[in-house]
């Protein structure tokens, strides 16, 4: 990123090593700021909010690796039969869908996400995930409705 900004000859990389591992910060202050500025900027006032939340695994193995376990991994071309698993780490993302001007189709913004383990309380699934949390989203007002969609055919069965 240095690079592409033209930085590199201006600053050192472990400047930036040195920020990400010291500093202390909240992804999800930043998440939530980075929705503020997508709904102020990039959505019609009034207009309806859709929030895509999608489960996704990142292929990783080995001890040290945090998080790492064997999960479902829809991407994985398998023989009929089969079971579509890979050892990884799982990440639960929400994404802001926004229509731009330049673009011919929506795009979803990622704002936020959470790194999904199995087990815990309530031995839940990462597409259960969006019925169990609530968001607060700014501009709600009382005529505007909150909708589950879910995706038809797509995904698991039976989640």
């Amino acid at each position: 990123m240095l690079t592409a900004a033209w930085l590199d000859p201006v600053w050192h990389h472990s400047r930036a090593h040195r920020f990400f591992a010291t500093a202390r910060w909240s992804l999800d202050q930043v998440g939530l700021v980075m929705l503020g500025l997508v709904i102020g900027w990039l959505t019609a006032t009034g207009a309806p909010l859709l929030i895509a939340v999608d489960d996704t695994l990142f292929r990783r193995s080995g001890k040290k690796v945090h998080g790492a376990v064997w999960a479902y991994d829809g991407s994985r071309q398998v023989t009929t039969g089969q079971a579509k698993l890979s050892k990884g780490v799982t990440f639960v993302v929400a994404a802001v869908v926004v229509e731009l001007p330049f673009a011919d189709r929506p795009i979803a913004l990622p704002v936020l996400f959470r790194l999904w383990r199995p087990g815990g309380p309530n031995k839940s699934t990462p597409s259960a995930w969006p019925g169990q949390r609530r968001a607060r989203v700014a501009r709600k007002s009382s005529g505007e409705r909150t909708r589950r969609l879910r995706p038809s055919g797509v995904g698991r069965a039976g989640e």
